[in-house]
């Protein structure tokens, strides 16, 4: 009994190829006259399904719109006008009162620590949070000034530990501590 073998011709790059489907009791006649074209394929990569594109180019439009949200800064209070601040003398005490609680080496909610300068410069998960020399665009500054997306408010208001949100003066020496370099 004769058998037949799938003929296949694989495409090169930018070339259509040709299948031509196996079933048992054709002759080499039939196979070749029901042969299947296929379009061509650059360079060996599979059509991305229509779904997974729409997807993905919603999720970039979403990004693009969020980058683009500029956040109102004018109602921040301004910057302390008291020079040489420093995150261990000035800025670290006001952390330990209201940050420390849920960010630090034992809790860090969202990868963000305050509890050391490098974990404040190094970030949460998603970005940086402070920008040195720009308090106003600083994520951090309009955190705790609550403006922008009330979801990201620090400390959140009616948080279960209690704790109040920070004062202007506060506010202010963190503003002015970013604005100096945030060292």
């Amino acid at each position: 009994m004769k058998t037949y073998k799938r003929v296949r011709s694989l495409p090169s790059e930018g070339e259509a190829g040709r299948v031509t489907p196996f079933v048992p009791g054709w002759g080499e006649r039939e196979a070749a006259r029901r042969e299947v074209r296929r379009p061509a394929i650059p360079s060996g990569r599979s059509p991305a399904p229509p779904r997974i594109v729409i997807c993905a180019l919603l999720v970039a439009f979403a990004a693009i719109a969020a980058l683009a949200a500029e956040v109102d800064t004018s109602s921040l209070p301004p910057a302390s006008t008291q020079q040489g601040v420093t995150f261990a003398k000035d800025i670290k005490p006001i952390f330990d009162k209201a940050c420390v609680a849920c960010h630090s080496a034992e809790k860090p909610k969202g990868k963000l620590r305050l509890d050391t300068l490098e974990g404040t410069m190094k970030g949460s998960i998603d970005h940086k949070v402070v920008e040195p020399g720009n308090s106003a665009k600083s994520i951090l500054v309009q955190n705790i000034g609550f403006i922008g997306d009330e979801d990201t408010w620090m400390p959140p208001p009616g948080n279960t530990n209690k704790i109040d949100a920070l004062t202007k003066d506060e506010i202010g020496l963190i503003r002015a501590w970013i604005d100096q370099g945030a060292k």
